[in-house]
Parts: C-alpha cells; structure tokens; sequence
C-alpha cells in the first residue's frame, strides 16, 4: 500500500515523511481516526514506506522493490499485524485469520470493524485476547528478518483484553531493539491512559470534500454535481461515500431499519417491537452498533430540518424524503433526550449487552419520547 493509494491527507503524509526525513519516528504511534477516513491503510503505507528498499525520492515507497511487494501483499515477515478476532477454539488468534485479512484489507483498504466482523462470524464479537499477546511474544523476540525495523500494527485496540493490553504496555516500556508500534484507533477514550502516553498521536481527520470529489470523479467516473452531492453527505468518510455509489441497497436497508423503528415507535405498537428485536439477536454486535449510529445520524438531521436549516442537512433524497415528513416529530424537548436512549444503547452492546433486551428498552424509550409534546 503506498501514499498514492490514500484519499487525501496531504497533511498527514506530509508530518509522516518529515518524521522520515529527519531521523525523528517516534518508537510508538497511535493514528487515530474515525471510520473512513483512512487511519489504517495510512499506518500500512508508513510501514512500507519506512521499509523500501527502492528510490522514494518522490515521497513515496517505490512500489517495485522486493520489500514493498511483500507489502502490498500484506506478506512481509517484519510486518506484524493484530486485529479483532472472533474465538474459535483455544488457539484462535490474529493469525487464524490471516488468508482473510490478508485479502479483505487489499481488497478493501477502508475496511470497517463490522465487515471485518460479519466475515469472520456475523454472530460474534471480535476482540484481541490473550494468544495474540503471546503471538505479539512469539514475533518480537526475534529481530527483524530482512528489513530495516520489525513492525506490529494493531488495529482496534479499543477491543483488547487486559491481558493483551498489559502485554502491549510492558513491551511500550521496553520496547525491542529495531522495532515499532503502530496502534490504529478510532476511540482513544477507551484505551488505558498509560498506554495513550507511551504513543506519539497522529490524528487522521475527515478527509476534506475536494479530495473526495477528486476521488468519485476519478474511481467511479461520478458526474461533478453529483460527487459534490456524495461529499457532502459523506462528510469525509469515505466508506460512506463508496456505500453511496457502490452500495446504495445496503443504504437503503439501514434506511429502511430506521424508518420500521420510528413508525412502530411513534404507533406504539409494541406487539411489533418484538419480531424486530429478536431480528437484531443474528447481528453482530457491531452490525446492529452500526444501525443505531445510523439512527443517531437520522435523528439528527430531522432535528436540524425541524429547525428549517437544510444547508445544514447531510442527507440522501431517500433520507430527506423520509424526514421531510418524520422531522415535526423530532424537537428541541426530545431530541437529546432520543440521541441520548440511542448512545446509551450503543454503549450498552458495545459491552456485549443481550441484543434483544437493549433494544426493548430502546424502542419503548423512544416511543415515550416522540409523544413528548413540543413546549
């Protein structure tokens, strides 16, 4: 994976080859960035960058040279990946899957925890455990085979256990000879603080919406009008702008989930709540985490439309269709109120609540909320 693979992030690239340049990579760094905006493949391309063995004078790794082969394969022996991994047996670990993450993340760079998840098993939650510290032991005890430095990038550690997260800390405090840590992260909150310490931050914003139209208008040929339309909705994700052009029937189904939540809730027609909820229990956990984020998203922009600020919306024509009609009920007595119930919930299964009572509780809350007379 090189530089020129990455939407946008001039800036980014720019702080990492300098850190290059002149002799300063810290030892341990943390890209933080929310989904879509390209921490991950920027902390692979790093890797390769600092590892190639060809001409980089362009700013970029070469591409051609053995190392960055290996690279773009996701194959090299000094490259050391750990991921969120769902518990097979008792020897599960990063490892188990790594012919599928070797293919889902050069074939999709922007990968997201939920597809990540639903390959693995849809049903399970991914976690990083206690033989990934061992493998993590296993791996950075020897010194590196054929490169420069050996590198272990850990994506979502959001999701490690104690174990593994007290194995990382150990070895951030005596880190080995020729060797670097790349975290990658979406949720710095949830990290322990004396590992957030021991990182160098590299914060990945959204990427801005003309590198994002650049983007539409060059992989998918999207007229410019409506690349500017896309960008603007997808507010520097770019996950979100591919779903919008590539997979609008996977929109629409988070729509369509949305929609079938707020009509049964309005009705209070909780004989109906029910089936939908047992729905919810052949959902990974962060399928369904991703659904309510989506419903945090709707409320939203209903609110702002009850408001009368549409330069303000970010959404389909599906989605202002919908809102158009649904945003009366969404004011300034209960919006926070229902933003509220949906985060709680969110945090709720994040924590490995029953998918079926969590969504109980939400939909009866909600119901209760959009009757909330407007003051």
């Amino acid at each position: 994976m090189q530089f020129k693979d990455i939407i946008g992030q001039d800036e980014v690239k720019n702080n990492l080859r300098n850190m290059y340049e002149t002799h300063r990579i810290p030892h341990a760094m943390m890209f933080v960035g929310r989904e879509g905006t390209g921490a991950l493949p920027l902390a692979v391309a790093y890797a390769q960058y600092i590892n190639c063995t060809g001409d980089k004078s362009g700013g970029d790794s070469c591409g051609k040279c053995p190392s960055c082969i290996k690279y773009q394969k996701i194959a090299h022996p000094d490259l050391h990946m750990i991921y969120p991994n769902v518990n097979r047996d008792t020897s599960t670990d990063s490892l188990t899957y790594i012919s599928e993450w070797r293919e889902a993340l050069t074939t999709n760079p922007y990968l997201t925890i939920a597809e990540w998840t639903n390959l693995m098993d849809g049903t399970k939650r991914a976690s990083i455990r206690d033989n990934d510290a061992t493998l993590v032991h296993q791996k950075l005890r020897m010194k590196p085979l054929e490169a420069q430095y050996q590198i272990l990038i850990v994506w979502y550690p959001e999701t490690m256990n104690d174990a593994f997260a007290n194995k990382i800390l150990k070895i951030l405090e005596e880190p080995p000879t020729d060797t670097m840590f790349m975290l990658v992260a979406e949720k710095v909150s949830l990290l322990l603080p004396t590992i957030v310490s021991r990182t160098q931050i590299i914060n990945v914003p959204p990427i801005v919406p003309d590198d994002m139209v650049a983007h539409l208008k060059q992989k998918y040929g999207v007229a410019p009008d409506e690349a500017m339309r896309v960008a603007r909705i997808a507010n520097g994700n770019a996950k979100k702008a591919s779903y919008m052009v590539e997979d609008a029937e996977e929109l629409n189904k988070n729509l369509d989930f949305f929609v079938r939540m707020m009509r049964m809730c309005y009705a209070r027609r909780v004989h109906e709540m029910a089936p939908l909820c047992d729905e919810t229990m052949k959902m990974s956990s962060d399928e369904l985490n991703g659904k309510l984020s989506y419903a945090l998203h709707m409320i939203r922009e209903s609110f702002v439309m009850n408001l009368n600020h549409q330069e303000l919306n970010y959404m389909s024509v599906g989605e202002e269709q919908f809102s158009q009609k649904f945003c009366r009920f969404v004011h300034i007595d209960n919006a926070i109120k229902i933003s509220d119930v949906i985060n709680k919930a969110i945090a709720k299964i994040e924590q490995n609540g029953n998918h079926r009572i969590v969504m109980m509780d939400l939909l009866l809350n909600v119901a209760m909320y959009l009757h909330k007379p407007r003051s």
